[in-house]
């Protein structure tokens, strides 16, 4: 009988041996990270011809971010505005709109235009032009992208400010700035960046000054993206 069951046992140890035992307590799934509603609100500024992957990232984002934003067109000729590569937008709201009905909401917790061939509506609105200027004098956040910065440049506002900007305006913006030549650059409620390519680190850079670094990293790792904040 030994001869017989030495044998068996052997077998069934080393059958058991390779069989992995689950472990009886369901494992914790990882709990999701919720973003509530906050209170901040962020004005959109939409001219005509604006970069669109500059305008839209930014409100993506932003949206994620649950912060409220509000979109303000300037209409050239219809209720709509046409963006560099022909794509029809409609905004919230026309900014003179914005200044006769909700005049209460200016200024915003922060300001943000993008850049294109629309920054030359910009400089021809005085409205948009005071609208910067009244952000940045109250201390709000003023984010402005790819050639968007030209503006500072024209306006005279923001002189010494660290700054980064589009390649085509460099020129326009090495007199009276510290030009960083960064992807994304932060001096106080200044925000600045490059070009379309860089729209993602720049919505999150937003994020990360109007809420937190823990709201840009949890809507960064939602959409599988890499953000490295910028902010010192």
């Amino acid at each position: 009988m030994v001869t017989i069951w030495i044998p068996s046992l052997i077998y069934c140890f080393i059958l058991l041996s390779e069989i992995q035992f689950c472990n009886c307590e369901e494992e914790e799934e990882e709990e999701e990270e919720v973003l509530y509603p906050c209170n901040k609100t962020v004005l959109i500024y939409a001219p005509d011809e604006l970069e669109e992957i500059e305008y839209v990232t930014v409100i993506d984002i932003l949206r994620r971010a649950k912060i409220n934003i509000t979109e303000a067109g300037e209409f050239m000729n219809f209720e709509n505005i046409i963006t560099e590569q022909g794509i029809n937008l409609i905004p919230d709201i026309s900014l003179k709109e914005l200044y006769k009905f909700k005049p209460n909401t200016i200024p915003f917790d922060g300001m943000v235009v993008p850049g294109g061939k629309g920054i030359a509506y910009v400089l021809d609105s005085d409205l948009a032009m005071k609208t910067i200027e009244k952000h940045l004098k109250k201390n709000k956040i003023v984010a402005l992208i790819g050639e968007a910065p030209r503006v500072l440049s024209l306006a005279h506002l923001a002189h010494g400010k660290k700054v980064t900007c589009h390649s085509s305006i460099i020129s326009n913006m090495i007199k009276n700035y510290k030009f960083t030549g960064e992807t994304t650059t932060v001096d106080d409620n200044l925000i600045t960046s490059q070009s379309p390519a860089t729209a993602m680190e720049f919505a999150l850079t937003i994020v990360e000054k109007l809420r937190d670094r823990k709201s840009a990293n949890i809507i960064a790792k939602e959409i599988g993206y890499k953000y490295k904040s910028v902010i010192k």
